[in-house]
């Protein structure tokens, strides 16, 4: 079963977030969904580090996510940057 869903016409950002549990980033997910372009973000606990999915028009920078999620004291990496 597929647990990411294909929308039409959006696009899939992913990111690592140094979260501890689903409460605490529901925080952080109220201060993304504000942001212009975001129609939902999704969350993964069960991969080490946490990641988030935004579901969002393809037009948000990395930058403008990080800054919001860093509002709260919670830093984001986008998954593109990783280096494993």
């Amino acid at each position: 079963m597929n647990d990411r869903p294909s929308i039409p016409g959006k696009y899939m950002q992913a990111y690592t977030i140094n979260t501890k549990n689903l409460v605490v980033f529901e925080k952080v997910k109220t201060v993304l969904v504000e942001l212009e372009g975001v129609e939902d973000v999704l969350y993964d606990d069960q991969l080490s580090p946490p990641e988030m999915i935004l579901l969002s028009d393809g037009k948000l920078s990395d930058e403008r996510v990080q800054q919001a999620a860093a509002s709260l004291g919670y830093p984001v990496q986008p998954k593109h940057f990783l280096i494993l």
